[in-house]
């Protein structure tokens, strides 16, 4: 009878939501673009001039571009961990038919073995 080597459940990858992955990145680019601070932009820089403005435009810009890249990186990162998930849980499944299937054919075999008298 062949030994069954047992595997172990996956985890599940935790999959985070779009607002959490903007800020797990925009906190660490550009602070003012924080969901808690945008609506306070308006009244932070109400006296600044047009140079001044453009400039916070540039930057902003700059940030946006960078939590994108960051974003397509992280997300291409997650979307391998998925695929390695989905192939593990599946494994995880099939080794457990299998076992399941070789605890019935061993029945199965037994009673050819040990017939009942």
């Amino acid at each position: 009878m062949p030994t069954q080597t047992k595997i172990k459940a996956p985890i599940r990858p935790a999959i985070p939501t779009g607002a959490e992955i903007y800020v797990m990145f925009m906190k660490d680019i550009e602070l003012d673009l924080m969901p808690e601070n945008i609506r306070a932009l308006d009244e932070k820089y109400q006296n600044e001039t047009a140079s001044e403005r453009k400039k916070r435009g540039k930057r902003y810009r700059a940030a946006f571009e960078k939590v994108q890249q960051l974003s397509d990186e992280y997300l291409s990162k997650l979307k391998s961990n998925v695929e390695q998930y989905r192939k593990s849980t599946m494994a995880y499944v099939e080794s457990n038919i299998r076992a399941e299937e070789q605890i019935q054919i061993d029945l199965f075999e037994s009673t050819f073995t040990n017939p009942v008298s």
